[in-house]
């Protein structure tokens, strides 16, 4: 996982800055994730390039503070999300580390669409049995942001 402090590396991607007084990473770990503003104005600040397909998982602890984040580059199908639902769950299930996960789907040029619901459905599945609780998936396209959870009428989840 990596912390969203240092754009720039090789490969385009945030990396580890490695210094434990970098105020970012501090203030990343510190933040308590508790609305939605509060991921959006991550994820807007950690976007190398706007118009990027990407899936960005912000992973966080019990307290809902973050504990490092990741980026999946050219999820250009839609059900890219489910494959990255199995990582997560095969990644951190069961360790303790991770116990929410906010997910983020880049879609420059479309949005949401009514698959998003079975989608949510079967992410959610897949990282409940992990023991992760899905906190949020935004799917953030050209007609703004839109959280496929609220298509299907669940219970908003950003109260820890």
């Amino acid at each position: 996982m990596v912390h969203p402090c240092t754009p720039g590396c090789e490969s385009g991607r945030i990396v580890v800055c490695g210094d434990p007084d970098c105020t970012p990473c501090r203030r990343f770990a510190s933040t308590v994730f508790d609305r939605p503003a509060i991921a959006l104005d991550l994820l807007d600040r950690i976007a190398l390039d706007p118009g990027e397909v990407r899936t960005d998982v912000v992973c966080l602890d019990e307290h809902r503070r973050g504990v490092g984040m990741f980026t999946v580059t050219g999820t250009h199908d839609a059900e890219s999300i489910v494959l990255i639902a199995h990582v997560i769950a095969d990644a951190f299930g069961g360790r303790g580390l991770v116990a929410s996960v906010i997910v983020a789907s880049h879609r420059p040029d479309g949005g949401a669409d009514l698959d998003d619901v079975e989608r949510w459905l079967e992410v959610d599945a897949v990282v409940t049995e992990a023991g992760i609780e899905l906190v949020e998936w935004f799917v953030v396209g050209i007609g703004g942001v839109a959280c496929p959870r609220e298509l299907v009428d669940d219970t908003d989840r950003w109260a820890a």
